[in-house]
């Protein structure tokens, strides 16, 4: 037999209206709150330790990209110096020889390495001033770089010539590729988003 209708057994609790409606009670609202504000100020502070951590490491790299650059390009010097010859005559001439031309191409490899060295740690300095990193320095590198490529192959010795001209002219195929590449970058301009 079943219990009659609105019998004390089946009567689920009375539900208050007003409690429901306004959702859960004002302690724990409040402690969500209190919790949510933890969580933010944490993220605030690892946020501003990891920048900072960031720009440690960019000073630091910057800076031993900087003292490599310094190193190469006392090297190209010591090297340029080492490669002409001052000779006074007799009658007062002065007579300057150049080495090996394989030598002035090396100072000159250096200096474009120097160069590079140079652009990258500007590079780094935008990174480290907050602005947005574009692509026309890296662009500039990659030119100094193709050159720096283009003075080993035209002075390095090939057994195959056929091979070394085309080497060459990809090469200079790919500086003219580069060089558009920026001048299209400064023409037209970039929209932002």
């Amino acid at each position: 037999m079943e219990p009659p209708h609105g019998s004390a057994s089946t009567r689920e609790p009375p539900v208050d209206e007003a409690t429901t409606s306004r959702g859960p009670s004002p302690q724990a609202a409040s402690e969500r709150r209190r919790l949510a504000a933890r969580l933010e100020d944490g993220l605030d502070a690892s946020d501003r330790w990891l920048h900072l951590l960031q720009d440690v490491v960019l000073v630091g790299v910057a800076a031993l990209m900087l003292v490599m650059g310094v190193l190469v390009l006392v090297n190209g010097v010591g090297d340029l110096i080492g490669t002409v010859t001052v000779r006074v005559g007799d009658g007062g001439t002065v007579d300057v020889r150049v080495g090996n031309g394989r030598a002035v191409v090396e100072v000159a490899e250096n200096a474009l390495l120097a160069l590079i060295l140079a652009e990258l740690v500007g590079t780094l300095l935008l990174s480290i001033r907050g602005k947005p990193l574009t692509i026309e320095p890296f662009l500039v590198i990659a030119i100094v770089a193709v050159v720096r490529h283009l003075l080993f192959v035209t002075v390095g010795a090939s057994d195959n010539p056929v091979a070394q001209t085309a080497e060459l002219v990809g090469l200079g195929g790919l500086i003219l590729l580069l060089v558009g590449a920026v001048v299209l970058l400064r023409w037209v301009p970039v929209r932002k988003r």
